[in-house]
């Protein structure tokens, strides 16, 4: 399903009312529709799901128009189970010769098609050496068959060049992949979000920016498969932010989450300090998550609550086990990048400073003084050397103010990246 997003301004710009106002009865089934969505998405099963949120994103933006208040949660889902199914496709596409036949069964129907060609060619012969005047009309069939074929095989080749040339047209119309349709889902739902929060009603601005929260994660997974590195730092910076103003839980692992996939897109692209620094900040609120749960087990022996108990510590064993095998891993890796990095550019300034062993100490002063990190020009202006770099414009994706409320920002395929989730 594709929804079009095209829609007059000033109509968007201010809080959507809806278009019909929906019975009861209708109420209940969209409800029901989002729940039965939503069970399916969590029991992993997105086929089920994404069929369901189709007529569910169907019916909202029926009754209450393509962008009202009410199509954000079922947007949000539609766009995550786009996501999960863009996933399963990617990882399927090696199997499409499954149903292939099986090489025994070939050799069987082969062997039985040469036994049948012989016995049809016995026929014949015995039916030509009886009766001379049976041989004419059968050499009449036979090219009379032959001409047949060769029209035939002409009306096959105008055909195919028919079907060539439309499949041609009908790749140029060919409909957006999961993955983009699930982008400009994020990006819609991010749209109703940003404008429910600044002229919706109040009660709703937290619900508005917790679904906000879970479209800019949305969009920096898709961002950090598609190798789009800054851009997936850029929404996951967001939605981090937007997690710590609307989670009374400091502790709360969707903030870890967050932490540990910026971490993720620095480290794959290549800087490993700042990646380093953002797995520490995960590991730090896990640890303090793992001191909370322990709190709350140590007062639930001394209450007498037991029921709460075993929860608590299966969380807990489940957390340390994250942190020691995952994070840590994870830092270790970045840190061990970063030396090979660093001994990069040692190696690089240890050749260089051999071919030109026979320069003066000035130059391997200043050579040294290139690569090193504190050093700061002081030259002056008259030292200047003329640079084109403040004429090049740095392109930047715009950010939400910048997009009129009526257009999603377009998704540019790249190559796949995986991500790796707690």
């Amino acid at each position: 399903m594709y929804l079009d997003n095209e829609k007059n301004v000033s109509e968007e710009a201010r809080p959507s009312s809806s278009k019909n106002e929906p019975s009861n009865l209708e109420l209940a089934y969209l409800q029901e529709l989002l729940s039965k969505g939503k069970r399916h998405y969590i029991c992993n099963e997105p086929r089920i799901a994404l069929e369901v949120f189709v007529e569910l994103c169907e019916k909202v933006a029926d009754i209450y128009g393509q962008t009202g208040d009410e199509c954000a949660e079922p947007y949000l889902y539609y766009a995550k189970t786009l996501l999960e199914m863009a996933r399963v496709e990617n990882g399927v596409l090696g199997n499409a010769v499954k149903d292939a036949p099986v090489l025994g069964d070939t050799e069987d129907a082969s062997a039985e098609g040469d036994h049948g060609e012989e016995v049809d060619n016995l026929n014949i012969e015995e039916d030509l050496e009886g009766n001379p005047k049976k041989s004419f009309e059968v050499s009449e069939v036979c090219e009379q068959g032959k001409n047949e074929e060769i029209e035939d095989e002409e009306e096959n080749v105008e055909n195919e060049v028919t079907k060539e040339s439309s499949d041609c047209e009908a790749a140029d119309d060919e409909e957006i992949t999961n993955m983009q349709l699930s982008w400009e889902m994020f990006e819609l739902c991010c749209i109703i979000c940003n404008r429910m929060i600044t002229y919706g009603e109040e009660k709703k601005v937290n619900e508005a920016k917790s679904f906000l929260a879970e479209a800019k994660y949305g969009l920096a997974q898709i961002s950090l498969e598609s190798e789009r590195y800054d851009e997936s730092v850029v929404d996951f910076q967001a939605c981090l932010e937007l997690y710590k103003n609307i989670l009374t839980d400091k502790e709360d692992r969707k903030i870890a989450e967050v932490y540990y996939n910026i971490g993720l897109a620095l480290l794959f692209d290549k800087k490993f300090a700042e990646a380093i620094t953002n797995f520490e900040q995960a590991v730090s609120v896990l640890e303090a998550r793992v001191k909370m749960l322990e709190n709350k087990v140590n007062e639930s022996e001394e209450n007498g609550d037991k029921d709460k108990i075993d929860e608590y510590k299966k969380e807990i064993t489940e957390l340390k086990d994250l942190v020691l095998l995952d994070m840590m891993a994870k830092i270790e890796d970045a840190q061990e990048m970063k030396k090979q990095g660093d001994a990069s550019v040692d190696a690089v300034k240890k050749f260089a400073k051999e071919m030109f062993s026979g320069i003066s100490n000035g130059f391997e002063e200043g050579f040294d003084q290139g690569f090193d990190k504190e050093f700061n020009n002081t030259a002056t202006s008259k030292d200047v050397i003329n640079d084109i770099g403040f004429k090049v414009r740095s392109i930047k994706r715009k950010s939400e103010d910048e997009f009129p409320p009526s257009e999603a920002k377009k998704f540019k395929p790249s190559n796949d990246a995986s991500t790796d989730e707690l």
